[in-house]
């Protein structure tokens, strides 16, 4: 065999060696995400499935505090308080890292008759099942994406 036929070979197959452990990771990382997003759903519905008690609680404080600096300027972010009416609740007050209320504005609260720390307020951004049906959504896609590539790569081994 001439020497660049043989070079070109050997780049060839570390090449194709490269892109199976590209393929396998990516692979890898598309299961963690489904798997993460599964769980993170289910982390939600069990909270909700826990939450059955309902109370009322108001928004007695939203303040905008700096949270870092970014590139351009420095970025802040909302803390919300809201007090709690319910003497049932283990808690008086509850505190957000997030924005979207208004002081006074009043919102319900779901949480754990058993256990008064097992709280969720309905409204908040903390929407985790949300969250992890896009990720099991995302995670699932790659999956079915990599299997192609894979399937695609069977079929032609075995044509040649």
């Amino acid at each position: 065999m001439p020497r660049k036929k043989k070079r070109k070979t050997e780049e060839n197959h570390s090449s194709q060696g490269a892109a199976y452990i590209l393929l396998a990771i990516e692979m890898l990382l598309s299961l963690g995400l489904t798997i993460g997003g599964i769980r993170m759903a289910k982390t939600d519905l069990d909270q909700r499935s826990y939450c059955t008690a309902l109370t009322e609680g108001d928004v007695v404080r939203v303040e905008k505090r700096p949270s870092g600096i970014s590139r351009r300027k420095r970025s802040s972010s909302l803390r919300t308080y809201i007090e709690v009416k319910d003497e049932n609740l283990s808690v008086r007050e509850i505190v957000l890292e997030q924005g979207g209320f208004r002081k006074g504005e009043s919102v319900t609260i779901h949480y754990d008759p058993e256990n008064g720390y097992n709280y969720y307020v309905e409204g908040a951004a903390a929407d985790k099942l949300t969250g992890g049906i896009g990720l099991t959504v995302i995670g699932a896609a790659m999956l079915l994406f990599s299997a192609a590539i894979v399937i695609h790569i069977i079929r032609k081994k075995k044509a040649a």
